[in-house]
């Protein structure tokens, strides 16, 4: 869908929070109230604010792993389960949701989701393969107005606690050094690493 809105103000400062993230076509700057303000032509779609892995630390609680840039390298629940959580800027329904495996000898398998109607959808996976990268796509994301699929790629690697796509003798050094710390933010990653599952130079499709 296009449509004209008065996008940011002429330090670039949004003045629409759904604004963020959108694809400009085209505009030029006016001014509107004494105030130098962009009106583009824009083509609206529906896109997560944030997607997290999500897993129970015990009795510390859940920790969320952001995954835009980021990898799962802590051990898998019961059944090789997996909870990713997807956050909207606002509510949104859909007719449904898909998993794809990194690769042909890979699993991944959706089990469930839960939130159609809210801001936040929960997708519950099982059977998920170590080492590979998952494609999961929302299908007729809408807010009503705007509908479109949203797709994301989901990353798993055990061991891999820094996050940089393999494991190796750093990712070993960060979980023995967190093996005996309090668990808290900063290390959740290393204490639900296991050092048996390490390797060098293990790479997400292997």
């Amino acid at each position: 869908m296009h449509q004209i809105c008065e996008l940011c103000d002429a330090t670039g400062v949004a003045l629409r929070p759904d604004c963020v993230g959108r694809i400009l076509l085209g505009g030029q700057f006016t001014r509107i109230d004494g105030v130098s303000r962009i009106t583009a032509a824009r083509l609206e779609t529906l896109q997560p604010s944030a997607i997290v892995s999500c897993k129970v630390h015990g009795a510390a609680g859940a920790f969320d792993l952001p995954l835009v840039g980021g990898i799962e390298g802590r051990s898998a629940g019961p059944d090789q389960s997996r909870r990713i959580v997807i956050t909207f800027p606002s509510r949104v329904t859909l007719s449904g949701a898909s998993v794809t495996p990194g690769a042909a000898k890979k699993q991944a398998v959706l089990k469930g989701m839960s939130g159609d109607g809210t801001n936040e959808v929960i997708l519950h996976l099982v059977s998920v393969s170590d080492a590979q990268v998952m494609t999961i796509t929302l299908s007729g994301v809408s807010s009503g107005s705007i509908s479109n699929d949203a797709t994301f790629f989901f990353a798993v690697l055990l061991g891999d606690t820094n996050g940089n796509g393999s494991v190796n003798a750093s990712d070993v050094g960060q979980t023995k050094a967190a093996s005996d710390a309090p668990l808290n933010s900063a290390n959740f990653v290393t204490q639900y690493a296991s050092l048996r599952s390490v390797r060098p130079d293990r790479r997400p499709g292997e």
